[in-house]
């Protein structure tokens, strides 16, 4: 609905194949993450008609949509491997199979299985923990992935690692990158989609007012939290 949505760009159509990659490409603002937990199935309905948007998936068999998002999707309670095991039991694989499968994952993507699968998530580096992130989605077997901004953060070294890793999978995937030479690492797109956010802003913009008292945003912060365990984790996990 023009007369709400906060972006330039009306409408678009995509198709993900095995293997296929479209890229949706913008600045801040431009409604890219949007459509991307939209994608997944991250975004209710009513969340999207506030921004004036509808979104509409058609999968052809079974639905099996997975994210890397910009902040990690790892479990806190849990050590590196003891998150890929989760998923790779989520996924179907024998129990005896496991850590010899968790092992090879986590050394696919460039992490050390002795020094690093015994950490602790907070212990990770951003690097590490994009690593890490990229093992939990290949041990899930997701059909697509959706990618926002997998290489914020990395180093060089990191980022081809993560998207080598990326090339050799039969995964479809949908890219959220605003950076050309970042997303060109994933590879030749079959698609790109170029969005504009609108000049006004989004309808729902903030006003300043008085600040809230400590105990208040104490209580925003750990409601924030507990949504992103239970909303964002634990969904692309089980």
């Amino acid at each position: 609905e023009r007369s709400k949505c906060p972006f330039v760009s009306s409408g678009m159509s995509f198709e993900l194949r095995e293997g296929g990659l479209v890229w949706l490409r913008g600045p801040s603002g431009s409604g890219k993450s949007t459509i991307g937990a939209a994608v997944c199935g991250l975004k209710s309905r009513r969340e999207l008609r506030r921004l004036g948007l509808e979104v509409e998936v058609e999968w052809v068999g079974e639905r099996s949509c997975g994210a890397l998002f910009q902040s990690t999707t790892l479990l806190d309670a849990l050590s590196v491997e003891a998150n890929v095991c989760l998923a790779l039991e989520a996924a179907g694989a024998a129990t005896g199979d496991l850590r010899g499968e968790s092992k090879r994952l986590l050394q696919a993507v460039g992490l050390d299985y002795a020094r690093d699968g015994c950490k602790a998530v907070s212990a990770l580096s951003g690097g590490m923990a994009r690593r890490a992130s990229l093992a939990l989605q290949l041990a899930q077997r997701k059909r697509v992935v959706v990618l926002d901004e997998p290489f914020a953060g990395l180093d060089a070294s990191s980022a081809l690692a993560v998207a080598a890793e990326m090339r050799r999978l039969s995964t479809a995937f949908l890219l959220i990158e605003h950076q050309d030479h970042l997303a060109a690492l994933v590879g030749e797109p079959d698609a790109v989609f170029e969005l504009e956010p609108a000049l006004d802003g989004s309808p729902a913009s903030a006003s300043p007012g008085r600040s809230r008292p400590f105990a208040y945003r104490l209580s925003r912060r750990f409601a924030r939290k507990l949504w992103d365990y239970v909303v964002l984790s634990l969904p692309l996990i089980i």
